[in-house]
């Protein structure tokens, strides 16, 4: 009887041991359908400046906070609307970068729970641009992580202003040493 629950229990480890946890594969984000949400949350309907679907911004802040990360959602909300008499309104100024779904994108793939869209896109108000947004699985759904546009080239341009004074200090610092050098020789030759 024992033998028979060695083998058993034996049987059973094994068959575990041997079988590989796969992580999920969660697939690929929704690219169309969070967009979608997105434009419909930043962009919503107005009255002016009165955002006439939202009674408070908290409401906003809930709904942005269901397809993007808190960071995020704190970012836009700061950014493109404020509440005045108890009315949340949207700033007059030049709305966030959004993905032309009918122009080509890459999708790239950097984790099971971890993608990067890139799209070029260029219009007359800002040039040549590139939007580039990240989508991270979190609690079971695709969320926005990041999103970021870069306006101009990416390749060459200016380096940034990083100069410091470095290099004159190592030269002051040098004839500084020379000069001490000199009168250490001078004064050892004098009194010889």
């Amino acid at each position: 009887m024992l033998k028979k629950v060695i083998a058993t229990l034996s049987i059973i480890m094994l068959a575990g041991i041997q079988s590989p946890v796969m992580a999920d594969n969660h697939g690929e984000p929704p690219v169309q359908d969070l967009e979608n949400k997105f434009e419909e949350l930043l962009f919503p309907e107005t009255d002016g400046t009165k955002v006439t679907n939202y009674d408070s911004i908290h409401q906003l802040e809930e709904d942005l906070n269901s397809i993007m990360k808190f960071p995020l959602t704190d970012y836009y909300l700061e950014k493109y609307f404020y509440e005045k008499d108890g009315d949340l309104h949207i700033r007059a100024m030049d709305g966030a970068y959004l993905v032309d779904l009918e122009q080509d994108y890459t999708l790239e793939k950097l984790s099971d729970d971890h993608y990067r869209l890139t799209q070029n896109r260029s219009n007359q108000l800002r040039g040549e641009f590139t939007v580039q947004v990240d989508y991270s699985f979190e609690a079971g759904k695709w969320v926005f992580e990041d999103r970021m546009d870069v306006v101009g080239s990416q390749e060459g341009g200016e380096l940034p202003n990083t100069a410091t004074n470095m290099p004159l200090m190592m030269l002051s610092g040098g004839l500084l040493m020379a000069a001490g050098a000199f009168l250490i020789y001078r004064k050892r030759h004098t009194t010889e």
